[in-house]
């Protein structure tokens, strides 16, 4: 059983906050939001794990426009201002992982650290534990673990992953698919084989540097152990742009996978999926604000301010900001990202 003095965790959250505009900002992403309970995503993370993670062995990593946001939000937590990680700028997961991991190996060569995105929701926080626990271990056997989500839909939005079970729970990892076709993500959902890659991981610092000096050297000379972070940073725009997923865990073989059925997990990727997490009404209508439904089923709508009034339409998203009103079909919400697309390219300033 590994020593839990050596357990850490790294918290992603410098996410750009595209998919749950108006609501979420550039400058104030999904993460900071009270989008399901009353607490946001970022605090609810920390909340989860705090009881099996020291709050000094906790780590976020952000850009330094969030920083004060993180801070505030963390106040009270016991997670040390120290602990928050700002990178110079986005450069996907495969730098942010490593700095991090370089960072924490040298306070502790024996740690063993989880990767957790700072915006999913999970609902289930026992039978999360539970599997977080089970992956310190494999962890701690030189395994790179990843959580794999039990597919209950043919969604083109995910990765997946092809398993092929070993024990209980435990499930190797014999293939990475980013995003298949509707075709293929149906085949996929009907076999038994494969999970949702859930974006969150647990690695030995030691395991995982050398597996990026097989993989990634390129990342690894900037960002390892022997790099200060004064270095780091200054090589910072060197660095390639590219997903912990593509850089390491596809051309790796001591991939596995621990089954995390019941936890209760969304990444909340659009509002629609924000709409499968909530309590809806009689008529499916998820009412947040002042609003009056007429003759009206399986509607999101929420109001800042002003009275919004449905009559004879179904299956929409209606979100009202002050400067901003969002008006779209339930199952086209994952095109509100073109939208905050075209706002940039248009250097508006709702973005």
């Amino acid at each position: 059983m590994p020593n839990k003095s050596n357990h850490y965790a790294v918290i992603l959250a410098g996410g750009s906050g595209t998919r749950f505009w108006p609501m979420s900002r550039a400058s104030y992403p999904k993460q900071f939001l009270k989008i399901v309970g009353n607490t946001s995503l970022l605090q609810q993370t920390v909340a989860r794990i705090i009881s099996t993670i020291k709050p000094r062995n906790i780590y976020i990593v952000t850009n330094k426009k969030q920083a004060k946001d993180v801070a505030t939000q963390l106040k009270g937590s016991g997670v040390p201002k120290a602990n928050i990680m700002c990178e110079p700028e986005g450069k996907n997961t495969a730098p942010a992982v490593l700095w991090a991991c370089t960072t924490i190996y040298r306070k502790n060569k024996n740690a063993i650290f989880a990767i957790l995105p700072s915006d999913h929701l999970i609902t289930k926080k026992k039978d999360f534990i539970k599997c977080l626990k089970s992956a310190y271990q494999l962890a701690d056997q030189d395994y790179l673990v990843t959580f794999g989500i039990k597919p209950t839909r043919p969604d083109t939005g995910f990765g997946y992953l092809k398993t092929r079970k070993i024990k209980g729970d435990v499930y190797k990892v014999e293939r990475f698919t980013e995003k298949p076709s509707a075709k293929i993500a149906t085949r996929y959902v009907q076999s038994k084989n494969y999970f949702w890659n859930s974006g969150m991981f647990v690695w030995k610092c030691a395991t995982l540097m050398a597996k990026y000096k097989k993989h990634a050297r390129k990342i690894y000379n900037l960002i390892g152990e022997n790099n200060s972070d004064q270095a780091i940073k200054r090589n910072w725009k060197k660095l390639p742009n590219i997903s912990v997923d593509y850089a390491i865990l596809e051309k790796d073989k001591d991939v596995v996978a621990v089954a995390a059925r019941d936890i209760g997990w969304s990444d909340l990727g659009s509002w629609d999926s924000l709409c499968e997490a909530l309590g809806a009404d009689k008529n499916e209508n998820i009412i947040q604000g002042d609003v009056l439904i007429h003759n009206s089923q399986n509607n999101y709508v929420s109001s800042s301010k002003k009275l919004i009034a449905l009559s004879d339409v179904d299956d929409l998203i209606v979100v009202d900001c002050d400067d901003a009103l969002l008006i779209c079909r339930k199952d086209a919400s994952q095109n509100v990202k073109v939208i905050v697309e075209k706002l940039k390219k248009d250097k508006r300033k709702e973005i």
